[in-house]
C-alpha cells in the first residue's frame, strides 16, 4: 500500500516541472524561455548561449544553456554539473534558485545519488510557499528522507514537516466502491424477476423513457426504499404524462415519453 509521500511523488516522478516557468513574466531571455516551453532544447541552448557571447555575466542565460544541455542529454554527469555550477552563481535571480535547486535535486535522486540530491531538495522545499511547487517540493523530499533513515535523523523536525506538507497535498486515494444497500438489491430483484418472467409474457408496455422497471432499479440504487413510493407515483403520473405528449424521445422503434427520477427526486449518488 502506498504511503501518502509515495502518492505525493507519483506525479513529480514523471519530470518536475521546468524551473523557467516561474519567471514566466520575467522580461530577459524571452526566446530562450519560450523555446525551453516547446521543449527544442537544441535552439533554447542555442538562444541562452547566443546571450552569454554578449553578457558573459548573465546568471539567468547561463542556468537556461545547462538546463537545456542536461535536457538533451539526461545521462550526462557533465551536464548536471554545469546546472549546479549556473545554480551556484552568485547573480542567479533569487527567484530562479528554488526551482533550480528542485531541478537539480530531482536529478540527482533519479540517479539514486540521495545524499547528494537531498540539500538540494531541501533547500528548495524550504524556499517554497506556494502551491502545487510546495506540495510538489514537500513530496519529494518526504520521499527522499522517507527511503534514507539516516538522513531524515540528521533532522527530525524537517522530515516530520515534509511529511505532513506531503501527506496534505497527496491526493486522496479512491474510495472502494460502495457495495448496494439491501433496499437496492430489493429493487434489483424484483425488475430482474420482472424482466426475466411477465415482461416476456405481456410486452413492454411503459409509455415512458427510462421504463418503470428501469425507473425503479434507479430509484432502488440512489434512494433506497423510497423507491416504494416513487414508483407508485410514477404509476399514477404516466397516463398524464402520455396524455400531455411532452418531451418525446425515440426508444427501441416507438415513441416514448421522457420521465427521468432527476426530474423528481434528484438527490441521491448516481446509479
Amino acid at each position: 500500500m502506498q504511503t501518502a509521500c509515495q502518492r505525493g511523488i507519483s506525479a513529480a516522478a514523471a519530470g518536475i516541472p521546468l524551473f523557467f516557468c516561474v519567471a514566466a513574466g520575467r522580461a530577459q531571455l524571452p526566446l530562450a524561455r519560450e523555446l525551453l516551453e516547446e521543449q527544442d532544447w537544441p535552439a533554447a541552448r542555442r538562444e541562452a548561449q547566443r546571450v552569454l557571447q554578449r553578457q558573459p555575466d548573465h546568471a539567468a542565460a547561463r542556468l537556461m544553456a545547462a538546463l537545456a544541455g542536461m535536457r538533451l542529454d539526461p545521462s550526462s554527469e557533465p551536464a548536471l554539473l554545469a546546472l549546479e555550477a549556473a545554480a551556484r552563481h552568485a547573480a542567479l535571480p533569487a527567484d530562479l534558485r528554488p526551482p533550480a535547486a528542485e531541478e537539480i535535486g530531482a536529478a540527482r535522486a533519479r540517479r539514486g545519488e540521495d545524499a547528494a540530491a537531498y540539500p538540494w531538495l531541501k533547500e528548495a522545499f524550504l524556499a517554497s510557499a506556494a502551491a502545487p511547487a510546495f506540495g510538489r517540493r514537500a513530496a519529494l523530499l518526504a520521499a527522499l528522507l522517507e527511503r534514507n533513515p539516516a538522513l531524515a535523523a540528521a533532522d527530525p523536525a524537517l522530515a516530520l514537516q515534509a511529511a505532513a506538507a506531503a501527506a496534505r497535498a497527496a491526493p486522496a486515494p479512491d474510495a472502494p466502491p460502495r457495495p448496494p444497500s439491501w433496499a437496492a438489491r430489493f429493487a434489483e430483484a424484483i425488475v430482474a424477476g420482472y424482466r426475466c418472467g411477465v415482461a416476456p409474457a405481456i410486452g413492454h408496455r411503459c409509455s415512458l423513457d427510462p421504463s418503470c422497471s428501469e425507473y425503479f432499479r434507479q430509484a432502488g440504487r440512489r434512494h433506497g426504499w423510497l423507491a416504494l413510493p416513487l414508483i407508485a407515483d410514477r404509476l399514477v403520473r404516466e397516463p398524464g404524462v402520455v396524455a400531455q405528449g411532452r418531451k418525446p424521445v425515440a426508444a427501441a422503434g416507438a415513441v416514448r415519453y421522457a420521465d427521468p427520477l432527476a426530474d423528481h427526486y434528484p438527490e441521491g449518488p448516481a446509479p
